[in-house]
């Protein structure tokens, strides 16, 4: 099973690395594209878009409320995740890509970059609200200034725990760590409390869990793991080796089970959500699949670093509009609907999703529960990252980041080691580009 995960893994970073090394040709400019008009049009379309979400997610239902109160109608495919660059790749390459294109934002830079997205800019600033959008996915939907998707799904990685565990531990349940040391701390007396429990958990196997999850100590020192282009990894840091080194200590003295170096993420919460781990780092979407029990009450926080501050990662997919399509007036129309107030409060918000506007962090269906506001406003303030090569470095299970990762963790390896994996990860990150 972990070989095929690998297989399918290498696959799509191998379908990223031939579109941006430009094997695809870059697809022209509509004619209404190039006429330069940003207006929103509803005059009974069929539109096309493609994701890699479940149509049951909040874009399907964004689709299906649209496609009810709308003359234009929005046709959603759905495409394995391991396959949809591929796919991409191909259309491109053939110019039939659909009107729309929904994805993984640390792709967005590389599609933009060949011209498979059309220039938003104009569209996007026209918005009463366009700094209210997730700042985080608008950075890294931007190349050379020109902005060329929205947020559509957030997802932000928090650190979460277990009040229920925090009170039989002695720890108060309502000071939850502010630093590393903190965290391994309160992670080894939970650990303590015998039983099975576990102090805390990762996804060894996963190289963007990992990412997800541990970038944002990073962030809290104020140090980038990137540089501002995207092309020079700085995840030899002290920062970076203040995480890692916290993650190791846990691992070795036995505070995270040794099941978690194979973990692929496929089982990432399951020990929380059974009441049997004290703490760990994942995402509101994992945070919405789970419920409270007598075993499992639970609190949030950001994640911190070492010095005492604390950052997020904001993830999830954007929404893009191809540029080669016929109907960009059109698709713009169900862009900009996506991101109403109407759309992010009655059918995001409402099914247990994250606004991706901030002012709408507070809403009368997230203040049912504190835990969703404080993931809410974590939104305003995360971190996205942005390479062009981001897929193939940072998400394959192959790649150098995961070799760095599982290295430091894992291995315990020196600075000179990380160095040179550091170098590997700049390497591949300069050639993908």
């Amino acid at each position: 099973m972990r070989n095929d995960r690998k297989r399918r893994c290498a696959v799509a970073a191998a379908a990223l690395a031939a579109l941006l090394a430009g094997c695809q040709a870059a697809p022209q400019a509509s004619q209404e594209t190039a006429a330069g008009d940003v207006s929103a049009v509803d005059d009974g379309a069929d539109l096309t878009l493609w994701t890699r979400l479940a149509a049951d997610s909040s874009l399907g239902q964004l689709v299906n409320r649209y496609n009810a109160t709308h003359r234009n109608q929005v046709k959603l495919t759905t495409v394995p995740g391991d396959s949809y660059l591929q796919k991409v790749g191909i259309a491109a390459g053939s110019k039939a890509l659909p009107d729309l294109l929904a994805t993984d934002v640390t792709h967005a830079s590389g599609l933009a970059s060949k011209n498979v997205l059309l220039d938003l800019t104009r569209r996007v600033n026209s918005l009463p609200y366009r700094d209210k959008l997730a700042p985080g996915p608008l950075t890294a939907s931007t190349v050379d200034r020109k902005l060329y998707a929205v947020p559509t799904v957030v997802d932000v990685s928090a650190l979460f725990y277990n009040k229920v565990l925090y009170e039989k531990a002695g720890l108060d349940p309502d000071r939850p760590p502010t630093t590393l040391a903190e965290e391994v701390q309160q992670a080894a007396e939970i650990h303590a409390i015998g039983e099975g429990i576990a102090g805390s958990y990762f996804a060894g196997n996963c190289p963007g869990c990992n990412m997800f999850a541990g970038w944002p100590s990073i962030w809290a020192d104020g140090e980038e793991p990137l540089s501002e282009d995207g092309t020079t990894a700085r995840l030899e840091s002290a920062s970076s080796r203040a995480w890692m080194d916290a993650w190791q200590r846990m691992y070795a003295d036995g505070v995270v089970p040794k099941k978690a170096r194979e973990e692929t993420g496929a089982t990432w919460t399951v020990g929380f959500q059974d009441g049997t781990v004290g703490l760990q780092r994942f995402g509101a979407l994992g945070y919405a699949t789970l419920k409270q029990n007598d075993k499992l009450r639970i609190g949030v926080t950001a994640i911190p670093g070492a010095d005492g501050e604390r950052s997020a990662f904001v993830g999830g997919d954007v929404l893009g509009i191809s540029a080669t399509s016929a109907k960009a007036r059109q698709a713009w129309d169900f862009v900009k609907w996506t991101t109403s107030q109407k759309a992010q409060v009655d059918v995001v918000a409402k099914s247990g999703a994250l606004p991706v506007r901030t002012d709408l962090a507070d809403n009368r269906y997230s203040a049912t529960d504190p835990n969703v506001v404080t993931l809410n406003k974590l939104v305003a303030t995360g971190h996205t990252p942005s390479s062009t090569a981001f897929g193939q470095v940072f998400t394959d299970a192959n790649g150098p980041w995961h070799k760095l990762f599982r290295d430091a963790v894992f291995s315990g390896a020196d600075a000179a080691a990380l160095a040179e994996d550091n170098s590997a990860i700049t390497a591949a990150l300069q050639i993908g580009g």
